[in-house]
């Protein structure tokens, strides 16, 4: 959850994406599914050259030889940090770029002070103390990593760990830990400058732009929904009166499946998470019921999407079924005290730590539930479209 093991992702696409052609060179449907999918979004295509072309700048100061006698071969920091700190859009770059600068920083002069007190301690001591501070310094960051609060910041001690490792490791074979520091530290800065670069002065992605377009698209849509009950038959609208009525209907049971969504969210990012040990009994049967739910839903807007009516009753028992199994296991491994005894790790309380677990699944059940009604909603809304039934 939330970025830790154990967690899940309930991914539900937006749209129903175009069959490919049908056609038995598979090479022939792969070239067609790539170039759908950079139809889609061309910023797409944008970002995976802008990444290349960063890649390559970087990789010029190594493959000519008068920056390379200057840099050496500590310029392959400079492309790992390219790689890794390049994304989509400007401002997840910066905030990638932020986490990786203060996590080396900090790093590098912590690798610093441990390996001069290292080095105080003579040649028996050294390699102790460094392979002591290893492990402290592994599992502070790990679990901190875990805390939910630092959750944004995760990346981060990914690089402290990271980062931490190799100095005071390469340092103990070089002899000069400050230097490999240094030659890090301006490295990771060049390539940070090259990403940043490149990803805001060519064609650059921001993400407010988007949430602007996107908010747009919503005032647009409301207004296309008014403008279509007056509309005649045309298209696949055959019928004298266009099921207006019906389409809202959908929309708003839709968005109340959303509003359960975004509770799970807010369980998800809340500060008073349960147990990991609790988390990992209860996660084959969570996904279940998540994989469940996502594949209903998918198939309804297909459905729509296709203006066919298919058969979804299986779909739909399959989630209930999939959310009555995880109340099952809820009811027996949280609330029943003969079961707990069995397992000590289960115990009385235990359970005042599940709250949150225990809000979470109550969500997803009743999302699931309401998913009758928008099933329902699709149903009513294919007879008043007259939507093709499915062909056997």
């Amino acid at each position: 959850m939330n970025g830790k093991e154990g967690g899940f992702v309930v991914e539900i696409s937006s749209s129903t994406k175009d069959e490919l052609p049908k056609t038995s060179n598979k090479a022939a449907v792969f070239m067609y599914a790539i170039l759908d999918f950079a139809k889609e979004d061309r910023n797409r295509v944008t970002f995976s050259l802008k990444v290349g072309l960063a890649v390559l700048l970087v990789s010029l100061l190594i493959l000519v030889q008068a920056p390379y006698k200057v840099f050496g071969t500590t310029i392959i920091w400079s492309i790992l940090t390219v790689a890794i700190m390049f994304e989509y859009t400007v401002g997840a770059t910066f905030h990638k770029g932020f986490n990786r600068a203060l996590g080396s920083l900090f790093a590098g002069v912590l690798a610093v002070a441990v390996a001069e007190l290292a080095l105080m301690g003579g040649p028996v001591a050294e390699p102790i103390i460094i392979g002591i501070s290893i492990f402290v310094i592994g599992t502070l960051t790990s679990f901190m990593k875990l805390w939910p609060t630092l959750v944004p910041y995760e990346y981060g001690f990914r690089v402290i760990l990271f980062t931490y490792c190799l100095i005071i490791v390469s340092g103990y074979r070089m002899g000069n830990p400050v230097r490999t520091s240094i030659e890090r530290f301006y490295s990771i800065v060049i390539g940070a400058i090259v990403t940043v670069a490149v990803n805001t002065l060519i064609f650059p992605i921001w993400a407010g732009e988007q949430l602007h377009m996107e908010l747009v698209k919503n005032f647009n849509s409301v207004a296309d929904s008014l403008e279509a009950k007056w509309e005649p038959p045309h298209g696949r609208f055959r019928q004298a009166f266009y099921p207006w009525s019906e389409y809202v209907k959908v929309g708003t049971v839709l968005r109340y499946c959303a509003y359960e969504i975004m509770g799970l969210h807010g369980v998800l990012h809340s500060q008073i998470q349960a147990p990991y040990n609790l988390r990992v009994i209860f996660e084959t049967e969570i996904l279940e019921a998540t994989n469940k739910a996502a594949e209903l839903i998918r198939c309804l807007g297909k459905d729509i999407y296709d203006m066919k009516q298919t058969r979804k009753c299986s779909l739909l028992k399959n989630a209930h079924s999939s959310t009555e199994k995880l109340q099952r296991v809820i009811d027996a491994r949280l609330f029943n005290k003969d079961y707990n005894t069995e397992e000590p790790e289960i115990n009385y309380q235990s359970q005042r730590q599940s709250m949150s677990l225990v809000t979470f699944t109550s969500l997803l059940i009743e999302f699931v539930a309401r998913l009758d009604h928008l099933v329902e909603a699709v149903n009513e809304l294919s007879k008043m479209a007259k939507f093709k039934p499915q062909s056997l």
